[in-house]
């Protein structure tokens, strides 16, 4: 499974509704698009971790707004492009 379909799955956790991720393009801001919270985020961030088993040090959270911006920190920290 490549990396933004586990993402996906991982953020579907988060939205009320399936619909809203549908609507989440590379470049959208997951808090805006998929109207979730700081608490949420940090919870997905530790799914994250988990998942493509990983460490995201709190300056890289920050930096952590879109899709694309995960997918591309977890390709630098697994060298995969297609975990």
């Amino acid at each position: 499974m490549i990396i933004e379909d586990r993402l996906r799955k991982l953020i579907l956790k988060y939205v009320e509704s399936e619909d809203l991720l549908d609507n989440l393009s590379e470049d959208s801001v997951i808090k805006d698009t998929l109207i979730i919270d700081s608490l949420d985020m940090i919870e997905l961030i530790i799914d994250i971790e988990t998942e493509f088993e990983i460490r995201i040090e709190d300056n890289e959270v920050e930096r952590l707004s879109t899709l694309s911006d995960m997918k591309k920190l977890i390709h630098l920290k697994t060298k995969e492009g297609t975990t």
